[in-house]
């Protein structure tokens, strides 16, 4: 009975070890992608995006970027994967906390997005 319960108390460890380090990698990943995005002058037309759990990647004819998209009053409510459409246009500048989405029909959204730290 003690072998099991030390062989369960091994793979606990382990779990909760695996845990660990698997949220500290993505920490540091969502971390980097922010970083990457803040730093970003961007003013172009989406070529493609995808959606993710959270995230968004925008590609635009010279980058392409990951954010995390805030629905709020802000863009009345619309949720960014949803609004955006190839063909529209992105603009944010580097450190800019707001990022513009002028749509083909003229109408504009503005989406604040996740920090790092806010994830």
């Amino acid at each position: 009975m003690t072998k099991k319960i030390f062989f369960l108390g091994i793979v606990i460890f382990i779990l909760f070890l695996f845990n660990y380090f698997m949220e500290n990698r993505t920490d540091k990943i969502h971390s980097d992608r922010f970083n990457d995005f803040n730093r970003c002058d961007l003013n172009g037309i989406i070529l493609d995006f995808s959606t993710n759990r959270r995230d968004t990647e925008i590609k635009l004819d010279n980058d392409t970027v990951n954010f995390f998209p805030v629905t709020s009053n802000l863009n009345n409510n619309n949720i960014f994967g949803f609004t955006a459409n190839k063909g529209d246009s992105i603009i944010k500048k580097a450190f800019n906390d707001t990022l513009i989405l002028k749509k083909s029909n003229g109408k504009i959204f503005k989406y604040t997005f996740l920090k790092s730290s806010d994830l």
